[in-house]
């Protein structure tokens, strides 16, 4: 009976602890984390990829597997440069491109080939802006 008591209980701290040492790597990721853009440039790049994606790629189906995809590695390529990796500008901007080139294998099979180019398009001005800014730190 005492059992049946406890183990709520022990269940309750475990996961208590569990959110507890969540918490803690959420803070020290954003705590080693390095923004290269601005929020605003950030917000900009946005609506201008949005609004290319959205003329360029008008099935509303193969545009959200293709933001599925581009998500995932923005996601992957915006960690390169935190403070706990330590990595030089130039290895960021290597494993960036790295990066970027399995992004383009993956979109590649859901684009048509005139979208795949735009995407090519998009990427290109994006490398130059990210190699930038990269600089500019």
């Amino acid at each position: 009976m005492k059992f049946l008591v406890l183990f709520p209980a022990l269940i309750l701290f475990v996961l208590g602890t569990e959110s507890v040492q969540a918490q803690t790597a959420q803070s020290d990721k954003e705590d080693n984390k390095v923004e290269i853009f601005t929020d605003e440039e950030r917000d900009n790049l946005q609506i201008w990829f949005y609004n290319e994606t959205k003329s360029a790629i008008p099935e509303q189906e193969i545009r959200d597997e293709y933001y599925s995809v581009v998500l995932y590695y923005v996601v992957k390529m915006k960690r390169l440069n935190d403070k706990d990796k330590g990595l030089s500008k130039d290895k960021v901007y290597s494993e960036y491109l790295k990066l970027q080139k399995k992004q383009n294998k993956e979109v590649k099979k859901i684009l048509s080939s005139a979208q795949y180019a735009k995407h090519l398009e998009w990427s290109e001005i994006l490398n130059k802006s990210v190699l930038e800014h990269l600089n500019r730190m």
